[in-house]
């Protein structure tokens, strides 16, 4: 009776263990498609294209900029420039994590997510929370989701 127990519980250990190396690993084609999603809804953020940052925004993230927009008239970040000095992949498997159990995750639940670090510098504009002009030079963290299997790469939330 005792032989019989192990396989079940390993081929779960082996299930188990498969997942979490999968939700760290990505082709090179699902790295090149994120970075490009992010890289327009970064330059819609410069071009202040409305319409084009709602199309690169997961489904409640986009939700909260049209509801932004209707209640204080703007729409997010208004950049006077911005300027990319690197984007840079980040694998860290407690990043997602946290992401998905304490982050925006929690809410939109995607299928798949990806992390990457963005160095910047850019000049606040009207609305930014920081003084119109000021230059912030920064790093910070953009995750993109899928919500589902077949989706394309969306900006779920972003920051330091």
């Amino acid at each position: 009776m005792k032989r019989y127990i192990w396989p079940p519980i390993l081929i779960i250990f082996l299930i188990l263990a498969g997942y979490a190396v999968y939700s760290v690993y990505y082709t090179n084609r699902e790295q090149a498609e994120a970075r490009q999603v992010l890289e327009r809804f970064l330059q819609a953020q410069t071009d202040n294209d409305y319409q084009e940052q709602l199309h690169c925004l997961s489904t409640t993230s986009a939700k909260s900029l049209e509801e932004q927009q209707m209640k204080f008239g703007f729409i997010g970040m208004a950049w006077r420039y911005f300027k990319i000095n690197k984007i840079s992949l980040d694998n860290s498997k407690s990043e997602i994590e946290s992401y998905l159990t304490h982050g925006h995750g929690e809410i939109t639940r995607p299928y798949k997510v990806i992390i990457f670090d963005v160095n910047f510098e850019a000049k606040f504009g009207p609305h930014n929370g920081g003084v119109d002009g000021e230059i912030l030079k920064a790093t910070w963290k953009y995750f993109l989701i899928k919500e589902k299997e077949n989706d394309p790469w969306k900006v779920d939330c972003y920051g330091v």
